[in-house]
């Protein structure tokens, strides 16, 4: 990973954003996930004192109103998204790092032939922190182990932005690929 302190330089910007212009978060988004881990990573994040919940999941237009209608195990959960049923697993979450409470969204979907992880980090918490920076560092700290509990190829983080990185390689400027 990059030096923080050179990340930051690259990323202040955001903050900024997010304090004068109204951008509601940043994001993570994490490459190639194994899908081998995606139930386990799931399970780890729900079954965790975060207590995340999948409920927020988006159905695929294969499911039935039956299917939207009843209530899931996570691994249920992650099995529907395995049968092309659930389109986006969507966990919220709140880790707690150095007394900061961070909030964050986690997408995991299926994109041009791979698994892939949008992570979303709202202002809230990094604005109310009394030092953004190491707000913004816990958050990417906590990107860095969803990409090692996913086991994805790569990770950037980037502003609210309909752009988004395409391969390891080929990613939009305003994107930062942090390992």
């Amino acid at each position: 990973m990059l030096d923080f302190d050179e990340i930051w330089k690259q990323f202040d910007y955001v903050v900024k954003e997010m304090r004068d212009c109204g951008m509601c978060f940043f994001e993570g988004f994490i490459l190639s996930l194994s899908n081998e881990k995606i139930h386990q990573g799931v399970r780890s994040l729900c079954g965790s004192p975060l207590n995340a919940d999948l409920s927020l999941s988006t159905w695929s237009d294969g499911s039935t109103k039956e299917d939207r209608e009843k209530t899931y195990s996570t691994d249920q959960y992650v099995e529907l998204f395995d049968r092309g049923k659930i389109s986006t697993l969507q966990l919220e979450y709140h880790p707690i790092q150095n007394d900061v409470r961070l909030h964050i969204k986690l997408m995991i979907e299926k994109w041009y032939g791979m698994i892939i992880a949008e992570i979303i980090c709202f202002r809230e918490p990094i604005l109310a922190s009394s030092d953004p920076k190491q707000a913004v560092y816990l958050s990417v700290l906590e990107f860095l182990r969803l990409k090692a509990l996913f086991v994805g190829s790569s990770l950037f983080i980037g502003p609210d932005t309909l752009n988004y990185p395409e391969s390891d390689d080929i990613y939009p400027e305003e994107w930062i690929k942090l390992a």
